[in-house]
Parts: structure tokens; sequence; C-alpha cells
């Protein structure tokens, strides 16, 4: 298992298109941090223009109605870019096996099906870490070098369990893309379904819960983008962070319970 699991690090760091959305990340990190930049400044002349004040050496980045500190680019820099990027490298890393037939191979080494399955799940919660983590660095220097890094007496210990139960709650988002590539096997039907789930599934719970009633409404709080959206920054409340941590082990559980059963009984 072991030897297995270390065999999927090697094909991830070896693969084009881990690299590729890489950079593509830091771009997006970096790219959504500039967006919030240039809208301060223009909020900014806006005001100064309404109010005909005359200025030349304000800081145009210090308008706090639209800033970021650094301690809140911690947690807000793994964000919506991440909710899609994700299920599609992770959609093309997984299915891309089946297409070029190497776990046919790995099986007939003797590796067990629910070996081969949580491997592949492994190394997918690694490269997810390995996201959030960049993205929220990136955010976080980023913020802290326009804002500053925290105007008021910093709570590590809340900070770290926001971070951590943002972190879990992509590690749920993880589990259905695995389950979904796993299972279908083809890297455009996986980037499809995928996409859908992460997506779509939000805005066709909220029109499905208009049209039915708050019944539907309150289970779409327990769709996960809507979770991992529900810990924007360090103003999180900590029944939210709960919230995510419960939620994300349930959907850990039952994608990978269902995944390595359905797994077994497929052919390759």
């Amino acid at each position: 298992m072991l030897r297995l699991t270390k065999y999927e690090f090697k094909r991830l760091f070896h693969s084009k298109s881990f690299w590729i959305f890489l950079a593509i990340v830091v771009f997006f990190s970096a790219f959504q941090i500039v967006i919030m930049a240039n809208s301060t400044a223009l909020t900014n002349s806006v005001s100064l223009g309404m109010l005909e004040v005359d200025t030349t050496d304000g800081n145009l980045l210090n308008d706090e109605s639209i800033q970021l500190l650094g301690i809140d680019g911690l947690i807000s820099g793994a964000g919506d870019h991440l909710i899609t990027l994700l299920p599609i490298l992770l959609s093309i890393f997984i299915a891309s096996d089946f297409s070029n037939k190497t776990l046919r191979n790995v099986v007939a080494k003797g590796y067990a099906k629910y070996q081969v399955y949580l491997a592949k799940f492994f190394c997918a919660c690694f490269a997810t870490t390995i996201f959030v983590i960049i993205s929220s660095v990136i955010a976080s220097v980023l913020s802290s070098i326009l804002w500053g890094f925290s105007n008021a007496i910093i709570d590590y210990g809340k900070t770290a369990s926001i971070f951590l139960a943002k972190l879990m709650s992509f590690y749920g988002l993880t589990s259905i893309t695995v389950l979904v590539s796993m299972t279908v096997q083809n890297i455009g039907g996986s980037v499809a379904i995928n996409i859908v789930i992460t997506r779509f599934a939000p805005y066709i719970l909220t029109s499905v819960a208009t049209l039915l009633g708050e019944e539907i409404n309150a289970f779409s709080k327990y769709e996960i983008s809507t979770v991992i959206n529900s810990l924007p920054d360090t103003s999180a409340e900590f029944s939210a962070v709960c919230f995510a941590f419960l939620v994300s082990i349930v959907y850990l559980a039952i994608s990978n319970a269902v995944g390595t059963y359905v797994f077994q009984k497929r052919d390759l």
C-alpha cells in the first residue's frame, strides 16, 4: 500500500497537468488580490471626486471598506477558483489511468482494488493540500503588503481552526471528485460531472428551493461548495467551523465507502 501511494505521488509530480494547474492557481490567487486592490483604488477615487477633495499623497489602498488583511487572506485565499480548478485537475489525473490502462497493470501486480482507490484518494488529498496552502500563502503575502497583516490582536487558535476546517471541506470536495472519476473512468465524463456537482449544484438547489420551499433550502447548506464558502475569513463563527468539520467528515466517510465498493465491483 505504501509503495503504491508513493507511485501515485511520483506520477502526480511527473504529470504536466499538475504543474500547469499549479501555475493557473498561482495566477488566480494573485489576480483576485490585484482586482481587489484596483477596486479599492477606484472606490477611493470616486469617493474623493464626489467630495471634491484634492489630494496627491493619499494612499488609495487604505480604504477599510474594501481591504483584505493578511491574516484573512490565509483563509479567503483558498476560494472560488479552487472549487473549479481542483475537480478538473483531479479528474484528469485520475481518469487518465483508465485511458492508459495503467490501473489494469497495477491490479495485475497483486494490489487489491480498495488499495488502488485509497492510494488515489491520498494522492488527491496531497495535491489538494498543496493547492490550498499555496493559494492561502499568496493571498496572505500580497494582502499584507497592500493592507497589512492584522489590525488587532491575532487569535492564532481560531485562525488555525478555521483554516483546518476549510482544508477539511476541500478534502470533502476531493472525495467526491475521486468517487466520480473512479466510477466514470473517463476524463471528459469525469470533468463534466464533477463541474456540474461543484459549480451548478448550488444554483440548482437554490432554484428548486424557491419552487418547493424551505425543506430543500435547508438541505442546500450541506452542499460542499456552500460549506467551503461559509468560511470566508477569520470572522467565521465557531458554529460554522464545527459544522464544516462535521459535514466534511460525513462526505469523506460516505464518498470513500461508496467509492471503494463500486470500484471493486467494476471491471477495468
